[in-house]
């Protein structure tokens, strides 16, 4: 029971599970050495890749367009999936508030953020990997996800990151970035720590905030109607 409350932890605890690959991030822009800008450069276009990631991760839950929602299997009827000792989940709440399983958002990001460090370390990035993985497994014990989700999410968000950090795609992205981090930082680092608060949340607070106002519009634009 204490090894599957910590499995609980791990897989529920953004402190555990992504901030400390954030961190990492953080710890390469700031690391004086000979390789700094290049450094620079991968950690600008791995930011910028994983709040695409984000925006894709909305457009995919809020329209399905493109995939069918799939429930979590904790939520399927069909599987009748039995909770494990010891895990103390609200599941009439995490299944009213549930998005689509397929594609994981928590592995698009854990494996997008660890991508990029890849690219500064290829063994750190390795090990992120393994520790992403590690997570996305427990997410699978706890119902929160099947296999095919976790494996769908990896993917986009390693697409994603590889794009961005493509060398002529990554070079086009710093120049501005840099000037901006140089001219006024101030507003550079604060604008910094917004984002790593988002993604650190796997972007669900900006979700919550868009689908406010969507509503808002849509009660605005029915007046019209």
């Amino acid at each position: 029971m204490i090894l599957n409350g910590v499995i609980n932890l791990v897989a529920n605890n953004s402190l555990l599970s992504i901030v400390p690959i954030m961190a990492l991030l953080w710890w390469a822009w700031f690391k004086n050495n000979d390789q700094g800008q290049s450094r620079r450069k991968v950690v600008v276009a791995t930011i910028i890749g994983c709040i695409f990631v984000g925006i894709i991760f909305f457009f995919l839950r809020e329209t399905q367009l493109i995939f069918e929602y799939r429930s979590n299997p904790i939520c399927s009827q069909a599987i009748n999936f039995q909770i494990p000792d010891g895990i103390n989940l609200n599941i009439q709440e995490l299944c009213r508030n549930a998005h689509t399983s397929f594609p994981s958002g928590h592995a698009a990001l854990l494996f997008a953020l660890s991508f990029g460090i890849a690219y500064i370390s290829r063994i750190t990035g390795v090990l992120c990997m393994l520790y992403s993985l590690v997570i996305c497994l427990a997410r699978i014990f706890l119902g929160l996800h099947y296999p095919t989700d976790i494996i769908g999410g990896a993917s986009l968000g390693v697409g994603i990151v590889y794009l961005f950090n493509l060398s002529f795609i990554r070079n086009l992205l710093i120049q501005p970035v840099l000037k901006w981090s140089n001219y006024h930082s101030p507003s550079f680092y604060a604008a910094s720590f917004v984002i790593s608060c988002e993604i650190a949340t796997y972007c669900s607070n900006s979700g919550d905030i868009i689908r406010f106002f969507l509503k808002i519009l849509n009660v605005f634009l029915s007046f019209f109607s």
